[in-house]
């Protein structure tokens, strides 16, 4: 399945192409990358021009750059986010104990929001009152 898969070039253009659109900001192409400092584990976001971007990706992965720039055209990236957001919409719908996890953890988040903000309150009455 993989090597089929690798070996279909369109294939390969269209998720690449899908993946960069994802990370447009306005004229500018953001990636994340994560590192090891010391014994932590680090991220770092960094952000190029698209131009700078897409040649660069052109050169190094050998897709066309009118391929890449075709699909970061913002009509292209609004469709991609639309479809995009379709999908997760319908794995949603058609697993709802999914969405029922999620909404129980929101609910246990939002609990221990609350009660963080009382203790805050009265830690910072305490404080007043000294």
């Amino acid at each position: 399945m993989f090597d089929s898969a690798s070996n279909d070039r369109r294939a390969i253009e269209d998720d690449l192409a899908s993946r960069l659109a994802a990370e447009v900001k306005g004229d500018l192409l953001c990636a994340g990358y994560f590192f090891v400092d010391g014994d932590k584990d680090a991220h770092e976001d960094v952000s190029f021009p698209i131009s700078h971007a897409v040649a660069a990706i052109s050169e190094h992965f050998g897709i066309e750059a009118e391929t890449l720039e075709r699909a970061l055209e913002p009509a292209n990236i609004a469709a991609l986010t639309s479809v995009k957001e379709a999908e997760l919409a319908a794995f949603c719908k058609n697993r709802p104990e999914i969405m029922a996890s999620a909404e129980a953890a929101g609910e246990r988040h939002r609990a221990v929001q609350a009660a963080l903000a009382e203790e805050l309150a009265h830690e910072l009455e305490g404080e007043v009152k000294h």
